[in-house]
């Protein structure tokens, strides 16, 4: 079914809540006894085949088992021949945190290999997408436009918190109750034991489920590490800074990209003193924030192949004196909604920073310190909830685990992965070449499938040496 043919059908994609269906399960392979009751058939967007679907209620407040209850979203890809192990590939989704069900037709068509004796189990969790999904209406929440933008977003965080209040308690929402969800909808399905396939956040989930589950986990792949224990927040600046001197380097050896912006470390620097000259005589606030645009249109670009692309490109204009690309607010849905990001947010990727690191921990790179210190401000007032004991603590464990991460990744570089490493006795890390943040092609698919397949043999990552270097755009 195409969602853009029909307006229920868009209005359930955009929710993470699946179509039903009127065909047959699995378009003829037998019916699953031990999901009878459980999930129906229905069609989600992208896949031409008859999914499994259903909704679990959980308690908002898993401790107390009383009061508001949750229907976390449920959509499971079943496998395509009729023996079919007991261990699913189950996706954990990054983006701080989109719904998985979301990377039904990604999952779907690209690993037709593991699907053969395996189903693909999705939870939306809690949230986002069909699971509760904290999404807050900026079109009516966002009106102090008389303020200027970071303020008029403090506003909107503050409007956001207060709309939020009759239909969910964010202290709840955390990576460790929607692990306990995840270990909820497992049993409850009649399952043994999952391989877990984690992007980004979704790695920082994997860890929590690992500590909470050992026995339950067959294998894990971890593509875009993000860390527990180390303070990413106030890292980014320097892995942002990273990942743009090595996009430098390979321009400068690139002879078309060198012939075409053969001084972008001196545009680089250009542009960061005009911005710099322009707020001398402004307020430490403005100072700190100046060229925000530009900086954010960069980091953006950084984040993925496709962005890298232009990035020369976007330096050299910007010496110009050219406009970032995009400046503005975005268009079309927050990644994530905004309550489940900033419930996550709030209570573990800020709650550890120190302040009186990120001075030298954000000098001399692009991005500055503005941005942490604003997340800190979205925090003022935000509820949040106490941590297990043992939540950023390293554990040691034997589930086999295969550490993937781009090369040129400006989130969640290579150093990422090798530091969790060192917690499983049996892992593997790649640092893929001529890749950014989570980006995955048929290699990188082909490497998850062999290793998930195989139980946690180190795959064969002979791909990535032909992986083709990256075509540097000339023009807009």
């Amino acid at each position: 079914m195409d969602a853009r043919s029909c307006v229920s059908a868009a209005l359930g994609v955009a929710l993470g809540i699946a179509i039903p269906s009127s065909h047959a399960v699995g378009q003829g392979r037998p019916q699953r006894p031990e999901l009878a009751g459980k999930l129906t058939a229905c069609r989600v967007a992208g896949l031409e085949e008859d999914v499994l679907c259903g909704r679990r209620e959980v308690y908002e407040d898993r401790t107390a088992r009383n009061g508001r209850k949750i229907g976390l979203n449920i959509v499971v890809l079943p496998a395509t021949t009729d023996s079919v192990l007991d261990d699913p590939l189950v996706f954990l989704a990054g983006g701080g945190v989109v719904p998985a069900t979301r990377y039904a037709r990604f999952l779907g068509t690209t690993m037709l290999e593991l699907r053969r004796h395996r189903d693909i189990v999705l939870v939306d969790q809690r949230g986002t997408g069909g699971s509760n999904p904290l999404v807050c209406d900026r079109a009516t929440l966002d009106t102090a436009t008389s303020l200027p933008p970071d303020e008029r977003y403090l506003a909107y965080i503050a409007a956001c918190r207060k709309s939020l209040e009759s239909r969910a308690d964010v202290r709840f929402y955390t990576t460790s109750v929607a692990m306990d969800d995840l270990d909820d909808v497992r049993a409850w399905l009649g399952l043994s034991t999952l391989n877990l396939y984690a992007a980004s956040y979704g790695t920082s989930a994997v860890t929590t489920y690992i500590r909470r589950y050992p026995s339950r986990v067959r294998t894990v792949v971890m593509h875009g590490v993000v860390p527990v224990d180390l303070p990413m927040q106030v890292d980014l600046a320097r892995s942002a800074q990273q990942s743009l001197n090595r996009v430098f380097e390979l321009c400068a050896a690139d002879s078309t990209c060198n012939g075409r912006f053969p001084g972008l470390r001196a545009d680089m620097s250009k542009v960061l003193a005009r911005f710099d000259n322009a707020a001398a005589s402004t307020g430490a606030a403005q100072r700190r924030n100046a060229g925000q645009p530009f900086r954010e249109a960069l980091n953006s670009a950084l984040s993925s192949v496709q962005g890298i692309r232009s990035v020369p490109l976007l330096v050299h204009d910007a010496a110009l004196g050219g406009p970032p690309p995009g400046d503005g607010p975005p268009a079309g849905p927050e990644p994530a909604p905004l309550g489940v990001r900033l419930a996550l947010l709030c209570s573990e990727g800020l709650s550890a920073v120190d302040t009186s690191t990120i001075n030298t921990a954000t000098r001399a790179t692009f991005l500055g310190e503005f941005p942490v210190r604003f997340q800190l401000r979205w925090c003022d007032g935000w509820p949040t909830a106490p941590l297990p004991p043992d939540f950023r603590a390293p554990f040691r464990s034997t589930v086999p685990a295969l550490l993937l991460t781009g090369e040129l990744d400006p989130i969640t570089p290579p150093r990422y992965a090798e530091h969790l490493q060192t917690w499983f006795t049996d892992a593997t890390a790649l640092t893929m070449p001529f890749r950014s943040h989570a980006d995955t092609d048929p290699c990188v698919t082909s490497m998850i499938e062999a290793f998930v397949v195989s139980g946690g043999k180190a795959p064969d990552a002979s791909c990535l040496a032909k992986t083709p270097p990256i075509r540097f755009a000339e023009t807009r």
